[in-house]
């Protein structure tokens, strides 16, 4: 799917000014490191990237307006100290920049990826 949308998220990540993450992000698809988490409906997103065919958008301060939780891939990118977790809500499959984390992030014991990324 990812390698479908390729040129569609590429400029996805200029339009969004984070071209800089576009090669990691890609890289972590392909090496298949992604998690499953679970969002709760009052998390937003810093942006959101939809791609159809050659139309891109970016939306950022993304406000959810569902109710429910939802089903999501994680990817995270590491870059100049910050760990940058996108999301790709499984039910659309855009992707979105959910948070922008200082590193060296350590969850505390019993505390599981995605609430040590505040979801």
């Amino acid at each position: 799917m990812v390698q479908q949308k390729l040129p569609g998220l590429e400029k996805g990540f200029d339009v969004a000014q984070a071209n800089d993450l576009f090669d990691g992000f890609v890289s972590r698809v392909e090496q298949a490191d992604i998690e499953i988490i679970e969002v709760l409906p009052e998390k937003n997103l810093l942006w959101m990237m939809f791609v159809e065919g050659q139309n891109v958008d970016v939306i950022k301060n993304v406000v959810r307006a569902g109710k429910k939780n939802f089903l999501a891939f994680v990817v995270t990118v590491e870059k100049d100290e910050n760990l940058h977790v996108f999301v790709v809500p499984a039910m659309c499959g855009n992707l979105g920049l959910a948070r922008i984390v200082a590193l060296p992030l350590s969850a505390p014991v019993g505390m599981n990826s995605a609430q040590a990324w505040g979801f």
